[in-house]
């Protein structure tokens, strides 16, 4: 599917126009220069391709200007034949998701552009072989995740990918699910709207365990933006945006195989293979299988600390590339997910446990055009279908959902011919149906939702100079349950000088809220359901929660020793007008959701240093400050599980014989607790430290083995199971968790290519 371009100067080749010389009066040499000067019309070949993290590749229809007027389309290998042109002329070409490149035709007769990839709308990290830079191209504030970045983590999903980036906080959910939950600037993952390449992802059924969903050897790159997004993404971006980036059909080619175990038990296998069927098509595709066959009780509770349990996924899809303009993706996804644990030994039936299973898959496609009488101009539709099923079980609780619907996108892109300025409109529906059975106890309730959500939006990005780059956009939707909702937003970013770069933000979003699907782990525990308030889904529905994100961020590239280095300030503010609370600060035993009432707002702010050593040798340095606050029954208080403060230190070393050494630290400040058994209010948990390192090898750039271990000094929650031997009294609770459940756990894996 096309993505906006953007005028930008990447690789460029600039041809330089003869230079004149001093000519005799002899009247032969004067007719002869003469001639020379003359105007003349000449042929070039002209070569486009595209800069992929797996080295260069053709990009076909991309659009070539002369003197900003379109001429006309690359062909399938990404080459034009220029005619009739003439020396001194201004050559631009560009391609959609790419940065637009220019060259001034010459002597040389054979052009060749690479191109720039873009990201979502903000900053890029790019990573090279040496260092981690920053790159001035975008309006907003951007992390672009490499494969090679995602291999420096421990291990092994997406969940588990965020291990060297300070910007995103991992906690376990639950001392029973082994869910991993995400959050950012003080807000839960559910507020970070997620794609995957534009398509929405984790909603409904998957907002908590998807993360688990997508293999890390599936990634082909990550981009990661930081405050509100981008309109043409959607209404529900908040607290920021994920785009997924899968291997690609068109992407490198060939076999990939991942294997990996751990000493719990855990057991891997990912593939993916990518390959040419045709000229026109082509085809990749993805597989994953894991196991935890084992059951393990490390700290003797009587419960198991990770689940059993299996989980199954299968990705296909095909690529054509037209010759008339025209390219087209379509492809399925399918998942299977199942968890087995609780007290032990399981197979005990009066002993509580967890049982929880899932299923589901989507089929998705995606056009694109650009046009051939207008190559600046290009249009794109994207549609996915989707299907999910679960039936959880936790003691004497159960909660079974369906969820089916769609999404429809149609998204038209115009660059200007005349200057650096784009716009964008479009429109996009979503729809989904959900079911869901809950028996809590003595109490069943049962409810059908259905949501329609029809949009409208419009964004102009505006680059008067090389200083200057503003996005503004706007959106209407119309819901059927929660009415028209408008969601302006601005990205404005200034460079001063050339190492400088100021950025603000300013915008709203708002989502539907999903309260039981968003916190299953509550029913690992014996509170009960307070049922005097709103019951979403049930009896009353809650409101919809909207908010507005506020940020501002430095960035600053300078040398430290001779050496490349960047360091980056950010602030966020976040206020709700309307927030779905879970409320568990009014008693021990009970547990709410309500609709906000009263103030609800997020303080963040973040500072980090990227600097390289030495050749092949970096370090990444951060610190975080959180303040997340919330109106509960019992008062204005800190949002439970949010540490205020947080540090983090990474080192990374290549060597030239193909040695890589990545060793990682984070310190985690106190976490108010809610209140506990006894009444206690105000709790905080202790500050803790975790070390994660990693040693790999690579032979001949087709093998590669990893050895390394998740905290190192093996750090663990003391009785993350409140009242564990007796499961169904009403003081028991898994839910307390605010740090690592299991101990040190080291692993070993193989990356092959063939």
């Amino acid at each position: 599917m096309p993505l906006t371009p953007a005028v930008n100067t990447a690789h460029k080749k600039l041809l330089m126009p003869i230079s004149k010389s001093n000519c005799s009066l002899n009247w032969f040499l004067f007719l002869a220069l003469l001639l020379w000067q003359l105007p003349t019309s000449a042929q070039w070949h002209i070569s486009v391709k595209g800069h992929y993290p797996e080295g260069s590749s053709a990009l076909p229809n991309s659009a070539v200007f002369l003197d900003n007027k379109g001429i006309g389309l690359t062909d399938l290998n990404g080459q034009f034949h220029l005619v009739d042109a003439q020396k001194g002329q201004w050559l631009k070409v560009s391609f959609a998701g790419f940065y637009s490149d220019s060259a001034q035709l010459g002597e040389e007769k054979s052009v060749v552009f690479v191109l720039s990839p873009l990201t979502i709308n903000e900053i890029t990290i790019v990573e090279s072989a040496d260092a981690i830079r920053l790159s001035k191209k975008a309006a907003g504030l951007v992390y672009e995740i490499s494969p090679k970045e995602l291999r420096r983590a421990a291990c092994c999903n997406l969940s588990e990918s965020f291990e060297n980036n300070p910007s995103i906080d991992v906690a376990f959910a639950d001392a029973v699910t082994g869910t991993r939950t995400i959050e950012m600037l003080g807000l839960s993952g559910k507020y970070m709207q997620t794609q995957i390449e534009l398509i929405p992802f984790l909603r409904g059924i998957q907002i908590r365990r998807g993360w688990a969903y997508i293999p890390g050897p599936w990634v082909d790159g990550l981009q990661l933006s930081k405050g509100i997004g981008s309109v043409s993404n959607g209404h529900e971006s908040i607290s920021g945006q994920l785009n997924i980036e899968l291997r690609k059909p068109q992407g490198e080619k060939g076999n990939h195989l991942n294997f990996y175990v751990n000493q719990t038990g855990r057991l891997e296998a990912n593939y993916t293979t990518a390959y040419a069927v045709t000229e026109n098509w082509s085809s990749s595709t993805s597989l994953h299988l894991s196991t935890n066959p084992i059951a393990i009780d490390r700290n003797e509770d009587g419960f198991f600390d990770m689940p059993e349990g299996h989980l199954a996924s299968l990705m296909h899809r095909w690529k054509f590339q037209g010759n008339s303009g025209w390219e087209g993706q379509f492809g399925f996804r399918i998942v299977d997910d199942y968890q087995l644990a609780g007290q032990t030994p399981l197979d005990n039936s009066t002993y509580w446990k967890m049982e929880r299973q899932s299923r589901g898959g989507n089929g998705f496609f995606k056009l694109g055009r650009i046009f051939n009488e207008h190559p600046n101009n290009s249009l794109g539709i994207i549609g996915d279908f989707h299907y999910q099923e679960q039936d959880a079980q936790f003691g004497s609780r159960n909660l079974d959902a369906v969820q089916n619907g769609g999404s429809l996108q149609l998204l038209f892109d115009h660059l200007s011919t005349q200057s650096s300025n784009s716009w964008k409109a479009g429109l996009n529906v979503q729809y989904d149906n959900y079911l869901q059975i809950f028996n809590d106890f003595n109490a069943n309730y049962q409810g059908v939702q259905q949501e329609f959500t029809p949009g409208i939006f419009a964004e102009y990005n505006w680059v008067p100079s090389e200083k200057w780059n503003v996005l503004a956009g706007i959106r209407t939707d119309f819901h059927n349950l929660f009415g028209t909702r408008i969601s302006p937003r601005l990205h404005l970013k200034y460079n001063p000088t050339e190492n400088t770069s100021l950025r603000l933000s300013s915008g709203s979003g708002f989502r539907s809220s999903l309260p039981w699907l968003e916190n299953l782990e509550l029913l690992a525990s014996s509170r009960l359901f307070d049922p005097n308030s709103s019951l979403g889904f049930f009896e009353r529905r809650l409101n919809a929660e909207q908010a507005w994100n506020h940020g501002f961020s430095v960035e600053q590239n300078f040398k430290l020793n001779y050496r490349p280095a960047t360091i980056v300030v950010d602030y966020y503010f976040t206020h709700f007008g309307n927030r779905q609370i879970t409320d568990m600060d009014e008693a021990s035993n009970i547990f709410r959701f309500t609709n906000l009432n009263g103030r609800s707002e997020s303080h963040s702010a973040m500072a980090q240093l990227d600097f390289e050593i030495k050749r092949r040798m970096s370090m990444r340095l951060a610190y975080k400050f959180t303040d997340a606050r919330s109106q509960y029954s019992s008062g204005y208080l800190a949002d439970p599980y949010i540490s205020r403060h947080r540090g983090f230190i990474a080192w990374f070393y290549e060597t030239r014989s193909a040695w890589g050494f990545d060793l990682s630290a984070q310190w985690v400040g106190p976490k108010r607790l809610p209140v506990n058994a006894t009444g206690e209010r105000n709790n905080q948990s202790p500050s803790f430290a975790l070390f994660n390192g990693q040693i790999k090898k690579t032979f001949k750039e087709k093998w590669e083995w990893y050895l390394g271990a998740e905290n190192l000094l093996g750090f663990v929650q003391d009785q993350p199971v409140l009242n564990a031997e007796n499961p169904f009294s009403p003081d028991f609770d898994a839910t307390v968790v605010w740090g690592p459940i299991m101990g040190r756990i080291v692993f070993l894996g193989l990356n092959v290519k063939f």
